[in-house]
């Protein structure tokens, strides 16, 4: 009987599974959940959301993922738009402004973000959801904003599908688009959290087999077992698929629908029509099912949602009976010969949203969709069978597999050996595999990786406590909490070094004093050297404007600079001399030093940025006047200038674009 595997939460016998929720309930350190097929992780994301205190939501990549998980897309949750999000795209600022209120107060209580089939998300979508929570959070400096991040898939099954042209414009930025090659993890990835222990199959040899096939690490002895159920060699074949339910897993849509409709079409009978409804906003493509259904007693089905009363599962296999239009019910045959009355079904497509009385994170639902919870099922296509488990499998690669994972995902859809049968010989370059992808996960956690992660974040939990009580004046409390962080080294709980500490902290309190005394006159100086040469900035520009003297302003703008070296105008006007008569690599190395600081600066980085076009270093004039599109509003010179760089670069979309948007600010004015 295809059903969910019965596991154990918390299983003392997954040692992975007890130290992911210690790690969730005990840290505040992003996560990445994985393991192969039949190792829980969904049941293991569902008992997480129902037992952690922590505020938190579901997000996942598309409706259907979505629905499964009972959570909200990420395109949704964040208003992300569904094309390409560079890292300083401008669309994020729309992003922003399209984020009400009320959301950005639930995002703000937010402690963990779980999100789904992380697999299928691009690295580009997690960066943008990484400075949207900086930004909301008002944390620029943390991570996500601070919210710990819980990422769950299997990267060896789905992987993220990038049209070509995006592929082409998201590579200038990124080595690989798998969730972790964000910029996001850059010296901070996520702790890889494995699950090993599998609880679909139970024959460690089928089980070895699909270990070294989702590693692409498969043997020609790996091969020659699983060809020997092939359909000319199984004897089995025809008692497959007469006397027991069997399903047939196929590459391609069009395949799996002929041949519903085949086996439809040989069934006696008249079909019987079922209708859904769908009420507000509920996607076509988050259906579960089809809106309209079309079954003759006989048919194979599938169910596609669970039975409160567990007489099946999202996944069970059945064959439709009846259906009684009076009391609105169908009648299936299980693959346990029990009999089962099955009556429409209500999904709801839900979002989040903030209860302001008590703070909580609610689900409001936006959307119903009303059908019997069936679909035909002699065959599936080998997406659709994620996370579903069979007895018995008709494998159909139709000439070659064309995705990575798409072979594992197909043989592990399968409880044993014995169910299954391929119907052409399986071939070595039917396994496809990433490099990048079997390297990323050498980095999961060992045992001490783990012990060493939950000491830090009691240290710093501690260390967090010792710095709250100093700054409440209670500095006793904080001694005692930073001689228990300080555990390896436990001379603080000895009487005098305790004494001889706080006789430091309170000079050190008295230090702090002074030091904000001296800071504010330091800083009323630099305000009056700022000012000072701001004003031999305005000196230089005169200069240039009543006599063209340039020397003379050159002087000014180099006394400006002596007052305070950091002047983005005085840096700017500078280089502007340089560039015009030609030194524009002079200009460079004036300007590149201070770049990362005074970035923001219009003048500062639009003259930068035209010195590398100067000397036709395209490529990096578009970095500097991109990242500074992002962040000033429409500016005809910086939109010009990137017209011109595109135009050399070749970047045809970009130059559109940023035409358009002169045209339209030129008309404006």
């Amino acid at each position: 009987m295809s059903s969910a595997e019965k596991i154990l939460i918390p299983d003392p016998e997954n040692l992975e599974m007890s130290y992911l929720l210690r790690l969730i309930r005990e840290t505040d350190k992003s996560i990445f959940l994985t393991g192969k097929a039949g190792t829980g992780k969904s049941t293991l994301l569902r008992y997480i959301s129902g037992t952690t205190k922590k505020k938190h939501v579901i997000l996942a990549p598309t409706g259907i993922s979505a629905l499964n998980a009972g959570g909200q897309t990420l395109h949704s949750f964040f208003r992300l738009p569904f094309g390409p999000i560079p890292p300083g795209d401008t669309s994020l600022k729309n992003v922003l402004k399209r984020i009400r209120k009320e959301q950005r107060k639930l995002i703000r209580g937010l402690e963990l973000i779980i999100i789904d089939e992380v697999s299928m998300v691009r690295a580009d979508l997690i960066d943008a959801v990484d400075v949207l929570l900086r930004m909301i959070r008002g944390r620029m400096n943390q991570p996500f904003g601070g919210v710990q991040m819980l990422f769950v898939g299997d990267l060896f099954q789905l992987e993220p599908v990038v049209q070509r042209q995006d592929s082409e414009l998201l590579s200038k930025f990124y080595t690989n688009l798998y969730y972790y090659g964000a910029l996001a993890f850059y010296q901070n990835d996520p702790i890889i959290v494995e699950l090993r222990k599998v609880y679909r199959q139970k024959d460690q040899v089928f089980v070895g087999i699909l270990d070294r096939i989702r590693t692409g690490e498969a043997t020609q002895e790996d091969i020659a077992l699983l060809n020997q159920h092939t359909y000319q060699l199984n004897s089995k074949r025809e008692d497959l698929s007469s006397d027991s339910f069997n399903i047939t897993l196929t590459t391609r849509k069009d395949r799996a629908r002929d041949i519903n409709d085949k086996k439809l079409a040989e069934l006696l009978g008249s079909p019987m029509t079922f209708s859904g409804a769908v009420k507000d906003d509920f996607p076509e493509s988050a259906l579960p099912t089809d809106l309209e259904l079309s079954f003759k007693v006989g048919a194979q089905v599938m169910f596609v949602a669970n039975d409160p009363n567990h007489q099946w599962v999202n996944g069970s296999l059945g064959y439709f009976e009846d259906y009684d239009p009076e009391l609105g019910v169908a009648s299936v045959q299980l693959e346990n010969g029990d009999y089962c009355t099955v009556e429409p079904y209500t999904w709801e497509n839900k979002k989040y949203k903030l209860n302001e009385e008590t703070s909580s994170i609610e689900e409001e639902i936006i959307g119903r969709f009303t059908q019997i919870p069936l679909k035909l099922a002699w065959a599936i296509t080998i997406h659709k069978s994620q996370g579903l488990t069979f007895e018995n499998v008709t494998i159909d690669f139709c000439g070659g597999t064309f995705a990575a994972g798409q072979a594992y995902v197909a043989l592990s859809r399968c409880r044993s050996l014995e169910g299954m049968v391929l119907l052409q010989p399986f071939r070595t370059y039917d396994i496809i595999t990433r490099s990048e992808v079997v390297n990323y996960y050498q980095k999961a956690a060992t045992e001490s990786v783990f012990e060493d992660t939950l000491e830090e974040s009691r240290a710093l939990n501690l260390y967090t406590s010792a710095c709250n009580c100093f700054n409440k004046g209670d500095l006793e409390q904080a001694v005692s909490l930073l001689s228990e962080a300080l555990v390896t080294k436990n001379l603080l709980d000895h009487p005098r070094v305790r004494k001889m500490l706080m006789q430091k902290l309170y000079q050190l309190i008295s230090v702090i004093d002074l030091i904000k005394k001296e800071n504010k006159k330091e800083q009323e100086r630099e305000e009056k050297f700022k000012s000072l040469s701001q004003e031999f900035v305005e000196m230089g520009d005169q200069c240039l404007e009543e006599i063209a003297g340039e020397h003379a302003a050159l002087r000014s703008y180099d006394k400006a600079l002596l007052l305070c070296p950091n002047n983005a105008k005085a840096l700017a006007r500078k280089a502007a001399l340089y560039r015009n008569s030609g030194a524009s690599i002079d200009a460079i190395e004036l300007l590149q030093p201070c770049y990362e600081e005074l970035f923001r600066s219009r003048d500062f980085s639009l003259e930068l940025g035209l010195a590398y076009a100067d000397i036709q270093k395209f490529d990096r004039s578009f970095d500097v006047l991109s990242r500074l599109q992002a962040i000033v509003d429409d500016d005809v010179d910086l939109l010009q200038a990137l017209v011109n760089v595109t135009t050399e670069l070749g970047y045809k979309e970009h130059t559109k674009r940023y035409k358009t948007r002169l045209t339209r600010l030129k008309k404006k004015k």
